[in-house]
């Protein structure tokens, strides 16, 4: 028995009162003797009725967006917590990529996981699967415990119809073994990278934009002028900043700027640096955000810019990457995988 906008009670003689100032309907079982009795809330709108009524994404984005595939590799802090947004969002499908073990010192920014996982040492994408699915229960999800690198990359695409990937790592190997496929699979990758309190999200539109290897170079040095957001963005690879990708080890890489100009990413790691969450969870909305963007079909949306956050200081910044395609770039002359191979290494 539905009974709209109106939630009915019973007093101990059975008599009915009424309360009208509800605004959704309840599925009720009546009768004279027990009075009325609440045993299911269910609004008869769709859960994600409130993301469908924001204009620009909509029905058809959400529709979109459920019939999509993420790549997560990394199911840490980053990782799991973008996992987690998209698995509330509606995403159709996770395919969730990390060899690690859940740890006690995991728990204070790693939002997938609970003391017992780390009491038991349940690896990552099974505690991460089973948190996924007790927030969307109509998700997929594939788990993959192993790590992510040039000798496996290929076969992740071969056998999945992936539309984005999306980078929860902890270290500069695995973020260009996922570059160059991001390249030669046409896929658009959402890199993030978290320090102290300090952050970067960039996003490689293969075609587009510069990838990862454009940024850094051969060397794995690169250059680019900083720019305050709303200020004239410098275009072009100047030569007043460095990026240094050597961060085995580290959960992230983050920017540490000097001055307006000037920037380096920071390699010291967390066991030495630290991290405060509240950066995870601005750097993996961040993300989550451009993803959203991607699959939900508004790709022009999309910040071709990398954007820095330095939470402790309170700046947002941007490198403009305009002119920073790189035409001897050895991941952008990557051709299709089905006439080259597996990725080099």
């Amino acid at each position: 028995m539905i009974l709209p906008n109106i939630l009915w009670r019973a007093s101990a003689t059975s008599s009915l009162h009424q309360t009208t100032n509800f605004t959704y309907p309840f599925h009720c079982v009546f009768s004279i003797a027990a009075g009325c009795r609440m045993i299911d809330f269910q609004p008869q709108r769709s859960r994600f009725r409130r993301q469908i009524r924001f204009a620009p994404f909509g029905k058809t984005g959400q529709e979109n967006l459920e019939k999509s595939c993420v790549l997560v590799v990394g199911c840490g802090a980053l990782g799991g917590a973008a996992a987690n947004l998209l698995a509330r969002a509606g995403v159709g499908r996770l395919i969730l990529v990390d060899p690690d073990v859940v740890q006690p010192d995991n728990l204070h920014r790693q939002i997938l996981f609970s003391e017992a996982d780390a009491e038991h040492a349940v690896p990552k994408i099974v505690a991460s699967r089973n948190a996924l699915r007790q927030a969307n229960g109509a998700l997929r999800v594939d788990c993959h415990r192993q790590r992510f690198e040039p000798g496996n990359a290929d076969s992740f695409f071969e056998r999945d119809a992936i539309d984005l990937i999306l980078d929860g790592t902890d270290n500069f190997a695995t973020r260009l073994a996922m570059n160059t496929a991001a390249i030669r699979y046409g896929k658009p990758l959402v890199s993030g990278g978290v320090l102290g309190t300090s952050g970067q999200v960039f996003t490689v539109l293969p075609g587009e934009t510069p990838c990862l290897a454009c940024i850094l170079g051969v060397s794995g040095r690169s250059s680019g002028k900083v720019a305050d957001r709303g200020s004239d963005r410098v275009p072009g690879r100047a030569a007043d900043a460095s990026l240094t990708a050597d961060a085995n080890g580290v959960e992230a890489n983050s920017i540490e700027t000097n001055s307006i100009e000037t920037n380096s990413i920071e390699t010291n790691g967390i066991e030495e640096t630290g991290i405060l969450s509240p950066i995870v969870h601005v750097i993996a909305s961040f993300q989550t955000m451009e993803a959203l963007k991607i699959l939900g079909g508004k790709r022009e949306t999309v910040n071709r810019s990398l954007v820095h956050f330095d939470l402790w200081n309170n700046r947002i910044r941007e490198m403009s990457l305009d002119g920073a395609r790189n035409p001897d770039c050895p991941a952008c002359r990557e051709t299709p995988a089905n006439e080259t191979g597996s990725l080099p290494t």
